[in-house]
Parts: C-alpha cells; structure tokens; sequence
C-alpha cells in the first residue's frame, strides 16, 4: 500500500438534492458528504497529503484505476452506511476509511477499526490526525495489514454463493426470520 501514489481519494456524489423543494434526507446525506470531502481538501492543503476527489460521474476503468493507486478512500454515508465502493475499494487494495465505521453493524464484517477499515468521527472533525498517523511510518505497517485483511474478509462475500455460505451471513438471515415470525405473530 505503502507504493501507492494517492494519499486518499474520494469518488462520489455531495449532492443529493434531487427534488424541489429538497427533502430533509436528501439535505442531510448532501450536508453530510459534501462536509467530509471539504475536510479532505482542507487537510490535503494544510498537510501537504497527496489527495484525488471526484465529484463527477467517473467512467468505470478511471475509478478502477484511482482505487489501485490510492492508499486510503474515504466513504462517508449515502442512503445508507454501505456503499458498494466500500467493497470495491477494499477488493482494489485501498485502506476504506470510513466515517463512524464502529457504528455500522454489517453481516459482512468489513468495519472493524484498524482491522478491516480506518475510522474516522462521523463529521470527519478528525480526519487529519487520522490521516497524520495512517501516513506515518507506523501507521503505514498497520494500513499494510489492514489492506491484507481487509480483502481476506471481503474476498468471502465476492459472489452471492460465497456469502450465503458463510455461517455469519446464515446467522444474520435466521434472526431476521425470527424476528420476523414474531412481528406477523403481532398483527
């Protein structure tokens, strides 16, 4: 990882504004987005940090290629706290940093802090001592072994095969049943 040109990258959406007038949800995902990735412009200046963000559409083998040479992406929340990114960055070999990763509870368990994922507060108020310690020659051993581990537990879920075999994906749908059964029990 340590190779990799880009420091960090973003690629995705600040503006979910979609309807007239907006509705709360759209302004609160645009807000939120749109404040992670001024906070990366500030500290990418401020820090001298090799940064790429993209706002724009990008055409599928452009975004590939920013992933395989960028050592940390960051995926703040959209309509929800997965993002296929997420896996796409970890299945390219970037560090995910996610904003309130140990918040997220996911059947696939990519959001593990400095397991499978860096973690930053939700408002990304941190994101420069994050970025300080992730980029310096210690945190550069630990991105290794996250970038390795990150893509073990990722490589499991790849096709919808792999992830229903998995036992904790089985757990996750048989609790979900369960749960189920008692909230029809109630109508």
């Amino acid at each position: 990882v340590s190779q990799r040109p880009t420091d960090i990258a973003f690629s995705g959406r600040t503006d979910y504004n979609n309807s007239s007038p907006p509705l709360p949800k759209d302004v609160a995902i645009s807000s939120h987005r749109a404040n992670i990735v001024q906070r990366m412009r500030d500290v990418c200046r401020e820090r001298n940090i090799t940064c790429e963000i993209s706002t724009e559409r990008m055409a599928p083998s452009q975004y590939f290629d920013l992933l395989k040479r960028t050592k940390i992406f960051v995926s703040p929340f959209g309509y929800g706290e997965w993002s296929l990114k997420d896996a796409e960055a970890i299945l390219s070999g970037a560090v995910l940093l996610k904003p309130g990763a140990s918040l997220v509870d996911s059947a696939i368990p990519m959001y593990t802090p400095n397991e499978t994922c860096l973690e930053m507060r939700p408002d990304g108020n941190d994101i420069g001592q994050v970025l300080e310690w992730a980029l310096s020659l210690e945190g550069m051993a630990v991105l290794q072994r996250i970038q390795v581990r990150a893509h073990e537990v990722q490589s499991g879920y790849v096709t919808y095969g792999r992830a229903v075999a998995n036992p904790a994906v089985l757990q996750g749908w048989m609790d979900f049943v369960e749960r189920l059964k008692h909230a029809l029990a109630d109508y």
